[in-house]
């Protein structure tokens, strides 16, 4: 039987909220909506088997009035009431004043959670079954049906862990290598997309460098804080992936004595205040690119990025000491 799923009501760790009054106003917005979204579920669909799952910005708790609602519907067997709980969702969101997200993206599929492993690795496994695997593990929040959620995403970890449960010792390089094939990705795609829809160019760069950034930045080095859970990388995985990914990488900071993660917070408060904002949206599109700085928005979030991007790596750089060495080497071979 399903129950109201439980939604934190602030990120994790962060006792300073406050001092960063956009990633708490897009917190509120999420956890307001996601819970209205779960609770008018209930009543709406009546289906042990399926999951309904958003990811994307809801997934991040960092939405807006300007965010699309990326859901997606998980199922453990094929059921006819696909289109129905499907309808249902675009209903309530609809009642609630929730953008929908695009018919045909990358989950507009419905997903069988025991098959989207299958085929890691294979000819068939193109840039959407690698997105839809990774991002249950990236970002993603059940807004109907969390135990089928949750029996997904450990499908998921212990096939990707399996080497690290059989041996403890071992690393989650498995885990590691899709991660980083599916940000890199993202980054070839983006390119792609810019040569083919040239005037969309422009927030798609900026999200790319801050909201993708902090998406994979926050598994990545919950994977490399792993490296020294001698005897139990997979719970220590399993416990943390629930989190957003702003909340590992403030717990991964944390967990090493270091307390710069205010500087990872204060450029991501900045991201997010510039893209809620619907004007500068709009003043973001279709800027030439050879012009792309004459745009104040864009040179200044070009900036922060930079900024963003610079203390990650300082991060992990002066914090490597802490982790298994051979970690170091999957990264980079």
């Amino acid at each position: 039987m399903n129950t109201q799923i439980q939604y934190r009501s602030q990120p994790e760790g962060v006792t300073n909220i406050d001092d960063v009054t956009t990633i708490k106003e897009c917190w509120d917005f999420s956890f307001n909506n996601m819970s209205r979204l779960n609770e008018q579920l209930q009543d709406k669909i009546q289906n042990p088997n399926i999951s309904v799952v958003v990811a994307g910005s809801y997934a991040r708790m960092e939405a807006s009035k300007e965010s699309d609602l990326d859901f997606f519907i998980l199922t453990e067997e094929e059921s006819e009431q696909v289109l129905n709980v499907r309808e249902a969702v675009t209903s309530v969101a609809k009642g609630l004043g929730i953008k929908l997200p695009n018919p045909e993206g990358v989950f507009s599929e419905v997903l069988r959670f025991d098959e989207i492993v299958t085929n890691i690795g294979s000819n068939l496994d193109h840039l959407t079954p690698l997105a839809q695997r990774l991002l249950l593990l990236l970002e993603s929040q059940p807004v109907y049906n969390e135990d089928i959620y949750i029996k997904a995403v450990n499908n998921v970890l212990d096939k990707y862990l399996q080497y690290v449960i059989e041996d403890p010792k071992r690393q989650a390089v498995f885990l590691l290598n899709d991660t980083i094939r599916y940000f890199r990705s993202i980054c070839v795609n983006y390119q792609y997309t810019c040569w083919k829809e040239e005037e969309k160019w422009t927030l798609r760069n900026i999200k790319l460098r801050h909201s993708r950034v902090i998406m994979y930045a926050g598994l990545l080095l919950l994977i490399v804080n792993a490296s020294k859970k001698d005897e139990d990388k997979l719970g220590y995985i399993r416990k943390h992936i629930r989190y957003t990914p702003i909340e590992r990488i403030v717990h991964v900071y944390q967990d090493n004595d270091d307390h710069n993660f205010q500087k990872v917070l204060e450029c991501y408060d900045l991201f997010l205040k510039k893209i809620s904002d619907k004007d500068i949206r709009e003043s973001l599109r279709g800027i030439d690119y050879s012009e792309r700085y004459s745009n104040p928005y864009y040179k200044e979030l070009k900036v922060n990025s930079d900024k963003l991007q610079t203390e990650l790596t300082r991060f992990i750089l002066a914090n490597r000491h802490n982790w298994a060495p051979e970690i170091f080497e999957y990264l980079i071979f």
